[in-house]
């Protein structure tokens, strides 16, 4: 079973990761267009599913007792039609496995994001963990100076010294020149209208599919 719409969101979830709200501002958005209103999943003669904009095994699971074991569903705004015409399923078939060409497109995309995204948020990383550092080095001076031994306050300090240090090290590994922005953002950027350009073309085609399928009376309204 493949869902060809996790492989971009996956990419898009791993991009963007858990910004924060200062990086999440200061980052470039990746200018992959969508269409959530258009969507299509498909059902091959050996059970396997492919989809894209909707949720494949949902879908196909309500209507292939009564459709299958061979159907295509689309989805155009609020209206959800089914297709069972072999010709018109191997049609939609052989566009959808078009995406897997742009699989080399994607990678690079998430690629460069992923290095961007990294990038902005660990800009600044210690910070918090100085600040906890300090405040753990005075709360353990004083109980020094008032003759107590705090062990946990001297465990606490190693940890975050330890996080520091991790913290640091994770700063330089993912620190970009200026340069090395512009062109990640250039790759970045050049992959996603790749990616734009080739999902607007099968977008067009399965939509073709469904006129076809409309004109010739093959396409069910589903309720």
């Amino acid at each position: 079973m493949s869902r060809y719409p996790s492989t971009l969101i996956a990419l898009l979830a791993f991009a963007t990761l858990s910004m924060s709200g200062t990086a999440l501002a200061s980052a470039n958005p990746i200018a992959l267009e969508d269409d959530d209103q258009f969507g299509w999943a498909i059902l091959d003669r050996d059970g396997a599913t492919q989809s894209f904009g909707i949720r494949a095994g949902e879908t196909l699971r309500k209507i292939k007792g009564q459709y299958g074991p061979e159907l295509l569903v689309i989805v155009d705004r609020d209206q959800r039609y089914v297709i069972t015409d072999a010709g018109l399923i191997q049609d939609a078939l052989r566009e959808s496995r078009k995406i897997r060409d742009m699989e080399p497109d994607i990678a690079e995309l998430a690629q460069a994001q992923a290095k961007l995204t990294m990038a902005e948020l660990n800009r600044h990383p210690g910070e918090r963990l100085e600040r906890r550092e300090r405040e753990l080095e005075r709360a353990l001076g004083d109980a020094e100076r008032n003759g107590e031994v705090d062990e946990e306050l001297r465990q606490e300090l190693f940890e975050a010294r330890v996080a520091l240090q991790v913290s640091e090290s994770m700063e330089r590994q993912t620190r970009l020149t200026a340069d090395e922005r512009r062109d990640f953002a250039r790759q970045r950027d050049k992959a996603a209208e790749r990616v734009n350009r080739g999902m607007s073309k099968i977008r067009a085609e399965i939509r073709e599919i469904l006129q076809r399928a409309k004109s010739r009376g093959l396409a069910r309204l589903l309720d």
